[in-house]
């Protein structure tokens, strides 16, 4: 049984699984991700209580710790219309 079928089995959104994480959370992802989202980086910023500059050095390989790891890898997982909602609530 591959991961993604025991995910599935076991009730586990495959992009919250651990087998998945990595994929992704690559910095290329979190971009590519960032920017169908129509998001700048100030805004994932501010979703994530961080500095746009952590974003930029998150995008540039540096990796995401503690809280902002997690907080980043719901906010990957997350449908984008669940996404666009989050984001306009994040920019009031």
């Amino acid at each position: 049984m591959q991961c993604a079928e025991k995910c599935y089995a076991q009730g586990i959104d495959i992009k919250l699984c651990d087998a998945h994480k990595s994929a992704i959370m690559s910095p290329e992802a979190i971009k590519k991700l960032r920017e169908s989202r129509n998001w700048s980086q100030q805004q994932l910023a501010e979703m994530l209580g961080v500095d746009q500059a952590t974003v930029s050095r998150i995008e540039r390989g540096s990796e995401p710790r503690g809280p902002v790891k997690r907080l980043l890898e719901r906010i990957m997982a997350e449908p984008v219309a669940d996404s666009a909602v989050s984001a306009s609530e994040g920019s009031q």
